[in-house]
């Protein structure tokens, strides 16, 4: 829904997600989103999810989840 602009319900979508989902890909892609749209707050909290998990996750998570949580490093510091 987000590659074809329905950026409404690719919110929607992700945060359904966000809730049940076992990695990081649908959480980070909401806070991508979010910060897309301007809703700052929204995404630096969704970020630091993502990092907190992080830390209380085992090693293997963290190396399988490795991409989001870099990305979740890299933007959630600038959102």
């Amino acid at each position: 829904m987000e590659g074809v602009g329905r950026l409404g319900e690719a919110l929607d979508e992700y945060r359904s997600l966000a809730v049940y989902a076992t990695g990081e890909e649908a959480r980070c892609r909401l806070a991508m989103l979010l910060q897309q749209r301007g809703e700052i707050d929204a995404a630096r909290d969704v970020f630091a999810e993502i990092l907190a998990r992080a830390k209380r996750a085992t090693r293997h998570y963290r190396s399988t989840e490795r991409e989001w949580i870099e990305i979740a490093r890299r933007l959630g510091p600038t959102v």
